[in-house]
C-alpha cells in the first residue's frame, strides 16, 4: 500500500519547505468496495486526518517561534 501525505502550502518550516505530515499508511482501502463506498470512506478518513494535520501544523509553527 502506498503512503499518503498531507502538505500545507501556506506554512513552511524553518528551512522554507512546506510542512508535510508524517506518512499516512493506515487509510481505508479494500478491493471489494465499489467506487462510491471507497470515496465515502476516504472522505471521512481525510476529514478526520485534516483535523490531526491542522494540530500538527500548529505545533510545528509554535516550535519555530
Amino acid at each position: 500500500m502506498t503512503a499518503a501525505f498531507l502538505i500545507h502550502l501556506q506554512h513552511c518550516n524553518a528551512d522554507g519547505t512546506p510542512i508535510t505530515s508524517p506518512p499516512i499508511n493506515d487509510y481505508p482501502w479494500s478491493p471489494r468496495w465499489d467506487q462510491a463506498e471507497m470515496v465515502e470512506r476516504i472522505y471521512d478518513f481525510l476529514t478526520d486526518e485534516c483535523q490531526n494535520f491542522k494540530k500538527f501544523c500548529s505545533d510545528a509553527i509554535t516550535q519555530q517561534k
